[in-house]
């Protein structure tokens, strides 16, 4: 699958369209094919701040930044009762924190 991955905080051109291994959900998750994805001030941030970037990713890279989306499950984990393969959701995925980054913005 393409991803917008980051390797490193910084300016746009640190944004790399890349070929990455499609994730498998979880047992309590589910995998959304993205149709649309939201832009905001917090992925700008995020994207241009390494102790941000730390902080949401942990060391983990290459991040994969986004999440306002809309989109169709494509499959469910075995905990998952709610959703199902086909279903169009639109979700503000987890996010820690978020206060904290708005308020040191």
């Amino acid at each position: 699958m393409k991803a917008i991955i980051l390797e490193k905080a910084g300016g746009v051109e640190n944004l790399v369209l890349e070929n990455v291994e499609q994730p498998v959900a979880k047992e309590n998750e589910v995998l959304v094919e993205v149709k649309a994805i939201s832009i905001n001030p917090v992925d700008f941030k995020v994207r241009s701040m390494e102790e941000l970037l730390t902080m949401i990713c942990g060391d983990e890279r290459p991040a994969i930044l986004g999440w306002d989306i809309a989109g169709t499950v494509i499959s469910a984990g075995d905990k998952v009762t709610q959703f199902e393969a086909g279903d169009a959701v639109l979700e503000w995925l987890t996010f820690p924190d978020a206060e904290m980054l708005m308020r040191n913005w």
